[in-house]
């Protein structure tokens, strides 16, 4: 995980192109990632994820990748 530069409640999770590939997801296609601490789900596309952390909120992910 990267975090943007001077914006440290936000990251680039560069671990979707890795999950995505593994799946054999291709690129444009969109996939679910499931936020297994908050049950919170999303569509993601592409080789890079965007994740929210805060302190008092979100201090941690755990994301499980699957086709839509």
């Amino acid at each position: 995980m990267r975090r943007q530069p001077r914006s440290l409640p936000q990251a680039l999770l560069d671990a979707a192109h890795s999950a995505r590939r593994t799946f054999g997801i291709d690129e444009d296609e969109q996939y679910q990632a499931h936020d297994l601490l908050s049950d919170e789900r999303y569509r993601w596309r592409g080789p890079t994820a965007y994740v929210e952390l805060s302190p008092s909120t979100k201090m941690a992910h755990i994301i499980k990748i699957r086709r839509w």
